[in-house]
Formats: structure tokens, C-alpha cells, sequence
């Protein structure tokens, strides 16, 4: 067992609840982490466990850490430094670091720590399309943990097993992935809230990108209130930002700036910049929804300001929206400025991500329609109509073809803008009031 599954098993054989073991040394929340193999306790903090439940600290140590041709520290070290670059998504740095564990050190493979190098190398996989490898690490990661009885570390690793799926867009097979770690949590005899929050947040982007949103609300609002009564704070505010990108994206924008707020104030206690920037970039978007351009461009800015390097996974929106600002004030030329530098790309994951960046198009053709080039502006249109049609109906389509009638309209090729708009609200009326 790892050091926090010996720690829990003792603490429930004595009948002690977490608040009773971490007494005034500890806080209830670091215990549950600790448990839960998601942090390791100060040599400070193993002393005053260990002498609350009768074993000496070697007891609580692992094979790993008490065999001394291993260099435990250096290796954690080192994945310590590849989760600093994890943060930045440099996943080449990622991967030749872990590569680099895995041939420099003589592991046990067996244990835990062989297993959680795995399982880090496997998710970092996927995104440089090394599959077959990505599979191989998650699958040996998972039989390693099942082996030590860590089911939860074995569920944990399981559903990053949904990545490739994710990727070429079978979400109903990312969906039984889901469902099938689950099914390996279950076998676990203790709580994990970090499994659980992690298992609502995957499901909540893939029932998303399906557009079941109904279900998705009910996901996010169970695990926000699982952090809640928990006290485990487990991506609680990624949740928060997204409840309030739902909002926006169904225009129920009563309570977006309230969880707006929450998933700043959770970006600013980690300290993480690229999350205080996309919660940043998100007000930006709620205010350029709401028709206040010129707020919205203040915090689009200021998002790239916080973190630039953030315009690499934004790209595809911060244009679009900036675009969007300036087509709304009027100022044409800025907009097209700003819509031009978009790179378009298949490989976006998310469904409303995906139609909302070849929306772009659409809104290019108007500002090239406003500055006098209709050619081109239908063209444009056109472009974003046939892209964003390949993942099915959204609203965004049924824009596209709105706009394209109120274009012919004013063309006087009153047949055709009959046509478009006739598409348009048959679009509408399929989606009942769903983005997606």
C-alpha cells in the first residue's frame, strides 16, 4: 500500500474520523489529500501521524522510498519539473523527461511510483499523436495500481484512456470509457472526491459537446457541491468557469459573472496563470455577448497581457471575439485587422469551440460586406457554413444562414435570401432552444 492508503486503513481500524487524526496539527482537507495518494505529508507531518497511530515512519514508507539505489527525491524532482512544463502544455518537455525516468533508473516495476511515471507519460502521449504508446503506458499503469489494490489511482489513469477517442470525435466511446472507470472505482473500499470530481468533469465536456445540457448543468452543479460539503477543492474552479461558460453559451446569463467570479478567485489562490487567463478571456466573451464591446476588448487584452503564451491555445477565439468587438462598434477595418490572423484548424474537440471558431467566417463575411467586397463575402460565409455543417446543426449555423438571407436581401436576390432564411429557422426550431 502507499504511504496514504496505510494512513487511512489505521485511521479507520482506530475508529478515527480525518478531523479527530489531523486534530490542530494538520487541516482535515490535507489528510484527505494525503489519504487519497493526491499529496505526501511533510517529515513533520508523518511524525505526528505516525505517533498518532502507533507505527514507526518506516512503516509508512514505500519499497521505492526505503531502497536506497533508487534516488526517490531526484526522480520526484524531475516530475515535479514535468508538471511545472504540464502547466505551460509543452509536451514535447513533458515527455522527454518522464521518457528520460523511465530509461535512466532502474524502477521497480511493480510499485506505485513505476506506475504513476506511466500514467503521467501515457496522458502526454496522446496530444504528440503517439497512440499506441500513449495506450500501452495508461493500460500497464492501470493493471500496476489494480495489482497494489489502488483502484482509484487505477480509474484515475483509465479514463485518460479516452484521449485518442476524444480526439477523432467519438464521444459516445469516450462516454463508455467513462462509464468503465467508474465501474473500476467501485471495487475501491474507500472514498476518492478527487476521482469522483474528476469522472463529473470529463463527463460534463463530453455530455457537453454532445449538447446535453440539461444533463451537463445537473453534472457541474452536483460537483460544485461535492467540493463544497467535501472541502476538496479537486478542479472545483474549472467547474465554476465551466457553469459560467454554459451560461453564456445558452444566454442565461443571470448567474455567469457570479462563477465567473468563483473560477478567478480559484485561478488567483493557485496562482496559475493560463487559468486566470482563460477565465479572464471568458469575461471578455460574456461581454461580448452581451453587446458591451468595448468592456469585452479591455478584458480580451488584458487576457493575453496576464499570459501570453495563452494565444496559442486561444488563438481560434481571441481573434474571432476581438473581431467581433470592433464589428459591433462599427470600426470595420479594426475588425477585419483582427479576424484575418485566424488560423482555422479541423482539429478542435469541443463541438461549440469548433463551430464558434469557423463562425469566424461568417462574421468576416460580414465586415467584408460592410466595407463594400460582397464577392468575397459570400465566399467567406459560405466557407464557415461548410465547415461548421460537418459537426451538425448549432446556432451558430443557423446565424450564418440568417445573415446570409439579410445579405441577399440587400443584394435583392430575394429568392435566395427566402431560402437561407427558411434554413435558418428550420436549423432553429430542430435545435429547441439547444446550442448544439
Amino acid at each position: 500500500m502507499t504511504t496514504g492508503e496505510k494512513i487511512k486503513t489505521l485511521r479507520k481500524e482506530l475508529k478515527l474520523t480525518q478531523s479527530q487524526l489531523a486534530g490542530e496539527e494538520m487541516t482535515k482537507s490535507m489528510l484527505s489529500q494525503i489519504e487519497n495518494n493526491n499529496a505526501m505529508p511533510s517529515m513533520k507531518n508523518l511524525r505526528y501521524l505516525a505517533n498518532k497511530l502507533g507505527r514507526p515512519i518506516s512503516y509508512f514508507l514505500d519499497e521505492d522510498t526505503l531502497n536506497e539505489d533508487i534516488p526517490v527525491d531526484e526522480i520526484k524532482r524531475k516530475m515535479r519539473k514535468a508538471d511545472e512544463y504540464a502547466k505551460r502544455y509543452e509536451k514535447e518537455k513533458v515527455v522527454e523527461i518522464l521518457d528520460g525516468i523511465l530509461q535512466d533508473y532502474n524502477i521497480n516495476e511493480k510499485s506505485k511510483l513505476y506506475a504513476d511515471i506511466l500514467y503521467k507519460n501515457g496522458i502526454w502521449k496522446f496530444p504528440l499523436n503517439e497512440f499506441e504508446i500513449g495506450e500501452k503506458c495508461l493500460r500497464e499503469a492501470v493493471e500496476i495500481y489494480k495489482a497494489n489494490n489502488l483502484y482509484s489511482n487505477a480509474a484515475k489513469a483509465y479514463i485518460e484512456l479516452m484521449g485518442p477517442f476524444w480526439q477523432t470525435q467519438d464521444f459516445e466511446k469516450s462516454l463508455k470509457i467513462l462509464d468503465e472507470a467508474y465501474e473500476i472505482y467501485l471495487q475501491s473500499t474507500t472514498e476518492d472526491i478527487t476521482f469522483h470530481l474528476e469522472y463529473l468533469f470529463n463527463k460534463s465536456l463530453v455530455l457537453s459537446t454532445l449538447g446535453r445540457m440539461n444533463e451537463t448543468y445537473e453534472l457541474v452543479d452536483k460537483a460544485i457541491e461535492i467540493s463544497k460539503e467535501s472541502g476538496v477543492y479537486y478542479n472545483t474552479g474549472e467547474f465554476y468557469r465551466m457553469r459560467g461558460n454554459l451560461g453564456i453559451v445558452m444566454e442565461d446569463y443571470g448567474n455567469v459573472l457570479y462563477y465567473l467570479e468563483k473560477a478567478m478567485q480559484f485561478a488567483e489562490f493557485t496562482d496559475n496563470k493560463f487559468k486566470l487567463s482563460q477565465v479572464i478571456f471568458n469575461y471578455g466573451n460574456y461581454y461580448c455577448e452581451i453587446d458591451e464591446p468595448k468592456k469585452a476588448i479591455e478584458y480580451l487584452k488584458k487576457s493575453l497581457e496576464i499570459f501570453p503564451d495563452s494565444n496559442k491555445h486561444l488563438k481560434h477565439l481571441y481573434y474571432i471575439d476581438l473581431a467581433i468587438c470592433y464589428y459591433k462598434m462599427g470600426e470595420y477595418k479594426k475588425a477585419l485587422e483582427e479576424i484575418i490572423k485566424t488560423k482555422y484548424s479541423d482539429v478542435v474537440y469541443h463541438k461549440f469551440d469548433y463551430v464558434f471558431m469557423w463562425s469566424g467566417k461568417v462574421y468576416e463575411g460580414l465586415i467584408l460586406f460592410n466595407l463594400g467586397e460582397s464577392d468575397k463575402a459570400l465566399e467567406s460565409i459560405y466557407k464557415g457554413i461548410e465547415m461548421m455543417s460537418k459537426r451538425g446543426n448549432s446556432k451558430h449555423l443557423a446565424f450564418a444562414y440568417k445573415k446570409l438571407s439579410d445579405i441577399y436581401s440587400k443584394l435583392n436576390d430575394y429568392e435566395k435570401a427566402f431560402k437561407t432564411l427558411k434554413k435558418s429557422e428550420e436549423i432553429t426550431k430542430e435545435l429547441n432552444g439547444n446550442p448544439l
